[in-house]
């Protein structure tokens, strides 16, 4: 590996560190999200290389010229450098492989390899810059993205603004609400650190970690981190999520006697299912276990397992459920079980679809979430 080579954070621009309102061709349409600027220099700190990757067919459309779009980067950049962040490098693509609208540039109608979801922009940064595919990232809002950053090579993670990657068949590797929530789980120092501790105690015996807690407190999120840390060094691992559902038992104690089971890989993208794999214990090094908050695990007694319960604060914990609800219900059907839910004063919004219950004897990890 080359020592000096650095990782990367490639960005793409509309509907991520901007509202997408559709082929933006003025600066008055430029409306920035109140949380990406500060998100972008978090990423400056943590010396990251940043860098923006962005489809611009506006351009061969004759919307804007390359000058007009210029200005825009401009702003953007002054913005930054107000709180005294940056952009290392803007990359862009002019281009459109069809010129069958109205005044068309012929001269930008062509097919190329800079237009996401191929890669030649992530390419062109290389050659500017000394960077670390393998220990890089990407954040999109599209399906194109998501394909760009996977034929790079790098981590992708799809957000929930902009076109909200929904309805797609390309899977990203994290999936959260928008840019802030990314660059909290780019720079979370805490699964480096955990994963050095769950590296010494890798032995003879697949090692097993139990991970509990309530809903949208970031199980999910925290084993995938782990899972990248394991692929680095080419350890094996695999994430079983318990049913949540009255065959929970029965699938533990199937489990724990190391028979073979079979589940759905999970997906934080609700419109797009995984196979069915069938496996048991012993097929990895480390196998994480994730469960809903009111299943037990006294199946498993063995020195080689952990339990985690992961927790953040309550608050954000809700305003996580909201935020997914109004995604992938839509804003209308959001509100109207919201105030189902207010008459029902049994029950809360957050926890509707759920079973919660306390759970004894476990190990918490205190998860640290930036998000307001």
């Amino acid at each position: 590996m080359d020592h000096h080579l650095k990782p990367a954070v490639f960005l793409d621009r509309d509907g991520v560190i901007n509202e997408d309102t559709n082929l933006i061709s003025r600066l008055q349409d430029f409306h920035i999200y109140p949380f990406a600027i500060d998100a972008i220099k978090k990423l400056n700190e943590a010396n990251f290389i940043t860098a923006v990757i962005t489809n611009q067919s506006a351009i061969a459309r004759g919307l804007l010229t390359e000058t007009d779009l210029h200005h825009i980067h401009d702003h953007l950049q002054s913005k930054l450098a107000e709180i005294g962040g940056h952009i290392d490098a803007i990359y862009y693509c002019p281009h459109h492989p069809e010129g069958n609208f109205p005044n068309a540039q012929s001269n930008y109608i062509k097919t190329c390899s800079c237009r996401k979801p191929n890669d030649g922009m992530l390419q062109a940064a290389s050659k500017d810059f000394p960077i670390d595919f393998k220990a890089s990232w990407l954040v999109g809002d599209s399906e194109r993205d998501i394909l760009a950053g996977k034929k790079a090579g790098v981590t992708t993670i799809a957000v929930r603004t902009g076109h909200g990657n929904k309805n797609y068949d390309a899977a990203a590797d994290f999936f959260c609400s928008h840019l802030e929530e990314a660059v909290s789980i780019i720079c979370e120092t805490l699964p480096a650190q955990l994963w050095s501790t769950l590296k010494s105690r890798i032995g003879e015996q697949p090692l097993v970690i139990h991970v509990n807690g309530k809903p949208f407190s970031g199980k999910s999120t925290l084993i995938n981190q782990l899972q990248h840390q394991a692929k680095r060094d080419a350890i094996t691992t695999q994430h079983i999520v318990v049913p949540n559902d009255e065959t929970a038992e029965a699938f533990l104690s199937q489990l724990a006697s190391e028979e073979f089971v079979s589940y759905q890989v999970q997906s934080n993208n609700a419109h797009w299912q995984g196979n069915r794999v069938t496996t048991r214990l012993d097929s990895a090094a480390i196998t994480f276990i994730e469960y809903p908050n009111a299943v037990d695990c006294h199946f498993f007694q063995a020195n080689n397992n952990q339990l985690w319960r992961i927790s953040i604060p309550e608050r954000i914990r809700q305003q996580r459920f909201r935020e997914y609800m109004k995604w992938n219900a839509g804003q209308e059907t959001f509100f109207s079980i919201e105030k189902e839910a207010a008459n029902d004063k049994k029950t809360q919004i957050f926890e509707a679809v759920y079973t919660i219950a306390p759970v004894e004897q476990s190990y918490t990890i205190l998860k640290k979430d930036h998000t307001p």
